[in-house]
């Protein structure tokens, strides 16, 4: 028994680091790379990668149905949305946007359902994590872009909003 909690707080506390593993890609650096996006879309694929080779490595400890009618629902639709996606490659005109728009979405159904996976025995408490979370995500952004805007005050576009400003 006290093996069997201690498996699930483990199991707990590791869900919990991969979902704040998927949520760190708004800080993914540019790499490099021509857009910011990009990068971000590779970390994904690389964080669904661990993710997924996780839940099969412990396969025992998630039941990997859907256990309502809505959820069964969004996953059957978005099956079929991924067939008429590919069944629209033979009327693209750019086949390679096409190819890396499916991939984006394959990313993003399958960070769905493995974050569907972790969240649907607890919802309440990872609600409540992720909100946690996502609220100290915001506040280092709205950090950023609020001292960017302190520190380039003197441009001339910044000016007029900044003196328009009742606080200031």
């Amino acid at each position: 028994m006290k093996k069997e909690i201690k498996s699930k707080k483990e199991n707990t506390f590791l869900d919990k680091l991969l979902i704040l593993v998927y949520l760190l890609v708004l800080f993914v650096l540019s790499m490099g790379a021509m857009e910011t996006a990009f990068t971000q879309w590779f970390y994904l694929a690389l964080v669904n990668f661990i993710a997924v080779c996780f839940l099969i490595y412990n396969k025992s400890k998630y039941t990997f149905s859907f256990q309502n009618k809505v959820s069964k629902f969004i996953f059957v639709g978005s099956i079929l949305f991924s067939i008429v996606t590919l069944l629209s490659f033979t009327k693209s005109i750019l086949i390679s946007e096409s190819i890396v728009h499916f991939t984006f979405l394959i990313n993003t159904l399958i960070a769905f359902f493995v974050f569907y996976t972790f969240v649907k025995e607890k919802p309440k408490e990872y609600f409540i994590y992720t909100a946690y979370i996502l609220t100290i995500f915001l506040g280092i952004e709205s950090y950023t872009v609020i001292s960017h805007f302190i520190e380039n005050n003197s441009e001339p576009r910044s000016v007029e909003l900044l003196l328009s400003l009742k606080h200031v």
